[in-house]
């Protein structure tokens, strides 16, 4: 286990993704990190059904991300720098919302014309977001260009900016 840190190091910001209030608690350093990147997203009044939340803890050696979810577990080398346990956190955070939300995450690029979406799925990720960049040029909208929300019932990617604002 690792040693928390002291209590007044630790944050918290509470943010509503895709229908879902979640509490990320952890070093200042990194929450503050979050909170420039989240900007966007809406502030959790603890209205939704759905909750989660997020730990960030740091040892000599491992950053650990827990959540929720199994998918949401991260661990990072000691030495990872603030924006790249930010960016595990967000990823974390996607992973336990969309759980709870129920809906599939997919590591995609997606854009949008006339209603009708079409995402880039597969392991050459970059290669599928200049996909989407060249689209973008050519009067498609880009819904995403690092993750694609699922709706699992209907196999519709939502809109992450719908999801988060």
């Amino acid at each position: 286990m690792p040693d928390l840190l002291e209590e007044t190091d630790d944050a918290s910001l509470a943010v509503c993704i895709a229908g879902v209030d979640a509490t990320i608690r952890g070093p200042h350093s990194v929450v503050a990190v979050l909170e420039r990147t989240l900007v966007h997203a809406h502030r959790s009044r603890g209205e939704a059904h759905e909750r989660t939340s997020i730990r960030i803890t740091k040892d000599d050696f491992v950053w650990q991300i827990s959540g929720r979810s199994a998918r949401s577990m991260k661990a990072l080398s000691a030495s990872s720098v603030e924006p790249q346990v930010a960016g595990a956190v967000v990823s974390a955070l996607i992973s336990d919302a969309s759980e709870a939300a129920g809906l599939c995450v997919w590591r995609a690029a997606v854009v949008e014309r006339d209603g009708e979406a079409v995402a880039f799925v597969g392991d050459d990720w970059e290669s599928a977001l200049v996909l989407a960049a060249h689209l973008q040029a050519r009067g498609w909208r880009l819904l995403g260009g690092d993750y694609a929300l699922i709706d699992r019932s209907t196999l519709t990617a939502l809109e992450l900016e719908s999801c988060c604002t």
